[in-house]
């Protein structure tokens, strides 16, 4: 198991309820981040995938940390159903891939606290520097 700066659990695999618990309840800093999202369908509608790049950039950038996706600024999960969770999931992989420079690997887990779905993403701290597209 891998542990951040912060002490809390960075793994491979999904993360414990407490360990989510902990990343909720201690709110955003330089080495967590919470995207509220909202969709129309299954489709996300925002945020737009450049916000999502810089918000892996930033976290590559630094020590490495968590994105939250499907989580209020305020640490509330907002849950959704599988067909947006794989929308999000393949979006995360595309802006990862295609949006970033050079291409970053990310781990995605869906996850599931309190019976509310989100998906978490892992990302990394980089061994060389990220940047991401421009918005236009």
């Amino acid at each position: 198991m891998a542990i951040d700066a912060k002490g809390l659990e960075l793994t491979s695999t999904s993360m414990s309820n407490a360990t989510i618990r902990q990343h909720l309840h201690l709110k955003e800093d330089s080495s967590r981040v919470f995207n509220q999202l909202t969709f129309r369908g299954s489709r996300m509608a925002s945020p737009d995938p450049v916000r999502l790049g810089e918000d892996m950039v930033a976290l590559a950038n630094t020590n490495g940390g968590v994105l939250l996706c499907g989580v209020s600024q305020d640490g509330q999960v907002q849950g959704m159903p599988l067909a947006q969770l794989v929308s999000v999931n393949r979006l995360l992989v595309e802006v990862s891939t295609e949006t970033v420079t050079p291409p970053m690997q990310i781990q995605i887990h869906h996850q599931e606290y309190e019976e509310k779905a989100f998906v978490l993403v892992v990302v990394r701290r980089g061994d060389i520097v990220y940047e991401c597209e421009a918005r236009s």
